[in-house]
């Protein structure tokens, strides 16, 4: 089973170094940290105990349709992904909490915009997940915003 960390910080290196110790093979999509200094020590924690970012430059195929969702979304997956979650009456009951006005489009773009970057998080664990069919993968995530990711349950949970 591997591991895949959505981002690591500081506080998550006891969990990470504990998962090591028990065998799993753990890779990471970015470090969080607020200094370069404390990235540059997680970084050196983490290749001191072999754990790397999630290495897709080592893939051999890498499927059109996983990158055009991320890269170009001609698919408009983010869009209908967006609609799924918020849906008109939605928007138009918290546009009072943004400066939009009564024009609820411009929220819908905004909410567009935040889940297009999560995105391409997303299409870096599948692209990994479709290369590596015969392991299990497990995404974790401390960050909330991670149930944005729009990832279909197949071979990662």
């Amino acid at each position: 089973m591997q591991i895949v960390f959505h981002h690591i910080t500081y506080y998550s290196l006891p969990l990470i170094f504990f998962l090591k110790l028990l065998k799993f093979k753990i890779f990471y999509i970015y470090i969080a940290s607020n200094t370069v200094s404390k990235k540059k020590k997680v970084f050196k924690f983490l290749k001191r105990i072999n754990i790397h970012p999630l290495p897709i430059e080592f893939v051999k195929k890498i499927e059109n349709k996983n990158w055009a969702e991320s890269d170009q979304d001609t698919d408009c997956v983010v869009d209908r992904y967006s609609k799924t979650l918020f849906d008109d009456n939605y928007l138009k009951k918290i546009t009072h909490f943004f400066d939009t006005g009564k024009n609820f489009s411009k929220l819908r773009v905004m909410f567009n915009n935040y889940l297009s970057i999560k995105n391409v998080d997303a299409a870096k664990v599948k692209i990994w997940a479709e290369n590596n069919l015969d392991k299990k993968i497990f995404f974790l995530s401390y960050d909330l915003s991670a149930i944005f990711v729009n990832l279909e349950k197949k071979k990662y949970l």
